[in-house]
């Protein structure tokens, strides 16, 4: 034990001196102002505005939130399970750390084994509490989808004839299968992700800072630069995710529109056309994703950039506290594994947090389908025991809930006023076809008589005995 003491101690920084204490409140102050630019709170209009959709995409992720009340056990026990995986995952890099002193200065079998022995208990209770948290976490996912689904549906369902009128079936059925989907992940798996870098975060900061302050502040200045970085295309990419998901649901409403109605596409002759209105709505995708594309891949060669030069940095500086005794080879190497999941993390949880509000900011659809009212009230179920007498029509006329101003119009009518025109008319009821230059009387599937309102009653046919029939029944008196 007297060597790992040792090398314990080594391991560990000095205590600072004045100049250096002065050296990292300066440096802390700069780090402040750069996160203050990377996560802006107003100032200019523009920044006005962004704020206020962060705050409404805040509103609407805690919305999500409360809707997973009900798993709240489930949750509890995830997050359980999450702190004891970071915990114990943790403690791997340091015990790596520690293995390397060992094997570095006079062997000692027991120290040795000793260390082996934490490592590979570390390495279990990770593997096991990651699963079960996994796990957990799926579970509320599940559920969570299954509540929003149920829920939207069920108000679907309250709608009024127009509503479906207006909005196309596909773009509904999108509505209901794809965003809700993406509303559960924003806080199953995303909140996964974030509370378990968080967790590791806090403990990988303070692992770090006792093995060295000084690579620790040296790491603290990529953060805040990676931040700036991530919050500026996170914000590109809010808008290319709602483009997208426009053009996804227009390529589904298309497709199934034409699917629906090939019969009628047939007829017309209109496979052409269909198809490049297709591939039109393809084209406009595609050029979503090539700037989506061109957008990620510039963000992700100046984040490899800051991220190489810095790691230079930071082994340059390792050397020197080595050299000085300051620090061993093994608190050097565990140092390192400390700080690539340390950035690993604080991107998860400036990617994630800006990942979450695009989801919660893509499925606002959803939410307006879930608060909207109906427009109309339903009928109501009461109903006389017995009613007796005769109804009569006087002046009826209707219009569409889409058109309240105009009104249906009458089939009669339009054969009254005709000027100049050619009308097809297809109806079942004689008065709607009387005043028709030629009218054709099918039965069956096939042309019975053809002629004019006076022609066929003079024949006294099947028209003419139709329409005796009908006469008499309207006669007929009421009992």
């Amino acid at each position: 034990m007297q060597t790992m003491l040792q090398g314990t101690i080594r391991g560990f920084s000095p205590v600072p001196d004045p100049g250096m204490v002065i050296l990292s409140s300066v440096t802390s102050t700069v780090i402040y102002v750069v996160w203050e630019k990377a996560f802006p709170h107003g100032g200019s209009s523009k920044g006005g505005r962004n704020q206020k959709k962060d705050e409404e995409a805040k509103a609407l992720l805690m919305r999500v939130i409360r809707y997973s009340r009900p798993d709240y056990l489930h949750l509890g026990a995830a997050f359980l399970f999450l702190s004891l995986a970071a915990l114990f995952e943790t403690f791997i890099p340091y015990c790596i750390g520690k293995v390397i002193d060992i094997l570095s200065g006079k062997y000692q079998h027991t120290n040795f084994s000793w260390a082996i022995g934490l490592m590979a208990l570390c390495s279990l209770g990770s593997s096991l509490f990651s699963g079960l948290r996994g796990g957990m976490f799926m579970c509320s996912l599940s559920r969570l989808n299954k509540r929003i689904r149920h829920m939207l549906f069920q108000n679907l369902m309250k709608q009024e004839i127009s509503f479906f009128e207006e909005n196309k079936p596909g773009s509904l059925t999108s509505r209901l299968i794809s965003d809700t989907d993406k509303m559960g992940r924003s806080v199953a798996m995303n909140v996964n992700v974030l509370l378990r870098s968080l967790v590791k975060t806090c403990g990988m900061l303070f692992f770090m800072l006792r093995l060295s302050w000084q690579l620790t502040l040296l790491t603290c200045i990529e953060m805040p630069l990676l931040a700036f970085i991530q919050n500026s295309y996170n914000n590109i990419s809010q808008k290319t995710a709602k483009e997208l998901q426009d053009c996804n649901a227009e390529t589904t409403e298309l497709a199934s529109s034409v699917i629906g109605s090939m019969k009628t596409v047939r007829s017309f002759k209109a496979e052409h056309q269909e198809v490049r209105r297709y591939e039109d709505t393809l084209n406009r995708k595609l050029q979503v994703l090539r700037r989506k594309g061109i957008y990620s891949a510039i963000h992700l060669l100046i984040r490899r950039f800051i991220t190489v030069g810095l790691k230079v940095a930071m082994l340059f500086q390792g050397r020197n506290l080595i050299s000085s005794g300051q620090l061993s080879s093994g608190s050097l190497l565990a140092f390192v594994f400390y700080q690539k999941d340390m950035v690993t993390n604080m991107k998860h949880l400036v990617y994630i947090y800006g990942d979450m509000l695009n989801t919660v900011v893509s499925s606002v659809k959803v939410f307006q389908l879930l608060d909207r009212k109906p427009q109309m009230k339903e009928a109501g179920d009461l109903a006389p025991e017995k009613l007796e007498g005769r109804l009569t029509f006087e002046k009826v006329t209707f219009s569409y809930h889409s058109r309240p101003n105009d009104k249906a119009l009458k089939v009669q009518d339009v054969l009254s006023n005709i000027t100049d025109q050619t009308v097809l008319v297809i109806a079942h009821r004689l008065e709607t076809v009387a005043k028709a230059d030629h009218i054709i009387f099918m039965e069956g599937g096939e042309v019975v008589e053809q002629g004019t309102h006076k022609q066929l009653m003079a024949n006294e046919g099947r028209y003419y005995r139709l329409k005796e029939k009908l006469f008499n029944l309207e006669t007929q008196p009421v009992d």
